[in-house]
């Protein structure tokens, strides 16, 4: 990856959400004054529906890239399957309960369905110009777990969920997209929604390293979320706003080599402005934000953030490289996972051929 020089202006550490399925002018001028070094992609039924079709994406894409200022860009999504799928008329995978219970049966079945499922959400992703897909969910379940994670956690092993995870990490790195693993230090603990307060999980330590098995399996993996969650026996602080978690844990005890990025800071979990929210992340060892807002007023204020470090583009260009796979190579791919998808679940639909991008 190399920074692509824009007027000696370096960009800001931000992954940005726009209105819109369109680029207007007064989006254009906001994020060339604001200069995030990339973007997240929606499709939400109020502000920051950006998937309405096929042609309509790969445009918006097209012209989003253009004002990255990386090469590759930094197009983010969330494509994990199950309930959270933005784009809806390609593939989409079942949630990854499915796969957990999958493996209860056959386990090799499952990882190799967990693999083909990553691998063919890649080759979707990279046709429209996406790049990272904030999947797997490395997340174990307990009884406590909240809705907002429910059958999005692939199981209660964290043995099980850390194989499944790896294999969808392999999977979306042969399909050409950076996986972000997610939610560091682990949110299946959590008995309330980040979106809407401040979960507080009172597990002992042994408990919370329990839950790290997939995080320190996977430490290779190119991207980790953060989740916005405060584990008194670590720290006062909640994960996103911890140095010593973000430091001395995730990034030292458990060895994972990723770039860091923050869960949206617009969830009410955090305190503070957008910009403070944002500068109590970076100054605990986040690499980049996500700004999940869509709103053109939170927009404006994104200009207080510092730009990018020296550091942070150095590590930005040994992300590894994407590849683009064989057509062969897919077609043989989607006809094995549509085989195990019609196997192992009957409420999911198998949709259409991934290299037909009509709506």
């Amino acid at each position: 990856m190399s920074l692509v020089p824009v007027e000696a202006k370096k960009p800001r550490p931000i992954i940005m959400a726009i209105p819109d399925p369109v680029l207007t002018d007064e989006v254009r001028a906001v994020i060339e004054d604001v200069r995030p070094i990339g973007f997240i992609i929606f499709n939400r039924t109020e502000k920051g529906n950006n998937c309405v079709n096929a042609d309509q994406l790969e445009k918006l894409i097209s012209e989003l890239s253009l004002l990255a200022p990386t090469t590759p860009p930094l197009i983010f999504i969330d494509q994990e399957g199950g309930r959270v799928a933005r784009i809806r008329w390609d593939v989409t995978l079942p949630p990854a309960a499915d796969f957990g219970k999958a493996y209860d049966e056959n386990p090799n079945e499952a990882l190799e369905w967990a693999r083909l499922g990553g691998f063919i959400t890649a080759v979707q992703l990279a046709r429209y110009g996406i790049t990272a897909n904030c999947a797997p969910v490395a997340d174990v379940a307990h009884e406590m777990t909240h809705n907002v994670i429910g059958d999005r956690a692939y199981h209660s092993n964290p043995e099980i969920v850390s194989k499944l995870c790896s294999a969808v990490i392999s999977g979306h790195m042969a399909g050409g997209v950076w996986p972000v693993i997610k939610h560091a230090p682990g949110h299946g603990r959590a008995d309330c929604d980040s979106h809407m307060e401040l979960p507080v999980v009172t597990a002992d330590k042994a408990a919370l390293e329990s839950d790290s098995l997939p995080f320190k399996d996977n430490a290779m993996c190119p991207f980790v979320m953060t989740a916005h969650i405060e584990y008194p026996e670590w720290d006062a602080n909640c994960a996103t706003n911890s140095k010593h978690i973000l430091k001395d844990i995730i990034q030292g005890a458990w060895g994972m080599k990723g770039l860091i990025v923050s869960d949206d800071v617009g969830m009410n979990a955090l305190e503070g402005t957008v910009p403070e929210r944002i500068k109590s992340a970076l100054d605990a060892g986040c690499d980049l934000v996500l700004e999940c807002s869509a709103d053109i007023d939170v927009m404006k204020t994104l200009t207080a953030v510092p730009e990018v470090s020296e550091e942070l583009m150095q590590r930005l260009e040994k992300l590894p490289s994407l590849t683009v796979p064989e057509a062969e190579t897919v077609k043989e791919a989607l006809v094995r996972y549509m085989a195990l998808t019609e196997k192992h679940t009957t409420t999911h639909a198998v949709a259409k051929d991934p290299t037909l991008k009509e709506a």
